[in-house]
């Protein structure tokens, strides 16, 4: 892991973008395999930094991992802004009627889904994908949550809601709640759907039929998966969960993945994050040293490290003096930590620093 820097990403990234979007399976739909809107977003990524924002666009901000020493891009991920303003995001969302019967003297209850269109607007974080050599290692953690310490020294940036759509159950090529549903109703496979709506989304509500779906009718392998994710996604669903994020009751209306959501302010890794001043050491007690992730903002870029960090009684920040000076710590003048385990706080009794000193 100390090999490795999260940027953010440069229209030069492309190629290397696009080879990441070309090895992951279809399902990834918040990471195109469509060069040219890769590129756009790209375009609009390089762009959005720049940008002085007073109130959350259509930015979007993509991130890669990269080798320090060979420059090899290895993994991404992305946060947009705002959806659910400028256009619309579609869902599933299910709902429960329950059926009175006076004559039987019964109650049943019945599941439906019905087309939903967001109407407050909230951030998304998406896109993350992970070579899978570099999995199980810690990386993919590092990944994932150094999002949430960007947004954190830009939250005028962001919506007061995060949400996050994971990829719904797949086996193989076949997408089992995409087959009873969307090839039924929009008559086109799942990557043409999919690309279509990087574009415009006006063809979903103008081909899905707009009265609600009674999910018992749906065929049983359908009903099951709902809301389920991919095996792959299991270790990032599990990482949200645990960052506090919950379940709602709405679902990606193409493979059925359940949608996430949280209080942006009330994400753990929003929430522990911490602005200091971090100084050198020969040597760090491990009593009272974690590991962390380290932003660095910079003029016209953001770069994020993890390497241990010690915190003394006061609360200050201590980095091995070799990793200082050969990161040219001291060239910059914000940085911004928080813990990659948040739990090591509490296990090992150390006194991180207030959020406002």
């Amino acid at each position: 892991m100390d090999n490795y820097v999260i940027r953010l990403a440069h229209p030069s990234d492309l190629t290397a973008l696009h080879t990441l979007a070309q090895e992951a399976k279809d399902g990834m739909t918040s990471l195109s395999k469509n060069k040219d809107i890769l590129n756009n977003h790209l375009v609009i990524s390089d762009t959005s930094y720049r940008k002085s924002i007073q109130t959350p666009g259509n930015e979007r901000y993509i991130f890669v991992l990269q080798n320090m020493q060979s420059k090899h891009i290895v993994g991404t991920s992305n946060i947009i802004a705002t959806v659910g303003k400028d256009e619309p995001f579609y869902q599933y969302k299910k709902s429960v009627q329950v059926h009175h019967s006076e004559m039987l003297n019964k109650h049943i209850s019945h599941t439906y889904l019905s087309l939903n269109e967001l109407t407050e607007p909230v951030s998304e974080i998406g896109g993350l994908y992970l070579n899978p050599s570099f999995r199980n290692k810690g990386v993919g953690r590092f990944l994932s949550l150094s999002r949430f310490l960007f947004v954190k020294a830009h939250m005028n940036r962001f919506r007061k809601k995060m949400i996050a759509e994971m990829r719904g159950v797949s086996n193989g090529e076949i997408i089992p709640f995409w087959e009873a549903l969307g090839k039924i109703f929009y008559k086109c496979e799942f990557h043409q759907a999919d690309e279509l709506s990087a574009y415009n989304k006006t063809f979903i509500k103008e081909l899905c039929p707009p009265h609600p779906i009674h999910l018992e009718l749906l065929p049983t392998r359908v009903q099951t998966v709902l809301g389920d994710v991919h095996p792959n996604t299991i270790p990032a669903l599990n990482l949200l969960l645990s960052e506090n994020f919950h379940y709602t009751n709405c679902y990606d209306i193409f493979d059925g993945g359940p949608k996430l959501e949280c209080e942006t302010e009330w994400i753990h890794s929003i929430a522990n994050a911490r602005n200091v001043n971090i100084q050198s050491k020969s040597s760090l007690d491990d009593r009272h040293t974690l590991r962390c992730m380290i932003a660095i903002k910079q003029e016209h870029n953001w770069l994020m490290i993890s390497r241990p960090i010690q915190i003394n009684e006061k609360g200050e920040a201590y980095i091995l003096k070799n990793d200082y000076n050969g990161l040219k710590l001291q060239n910059s003048k914000t940085y911004w930590i928080v813990p990659l385990y948040n739990k090591t706080i509490k296990e090992k009794g150390i006194k991180w620093p207030d959020p406002n000193p």
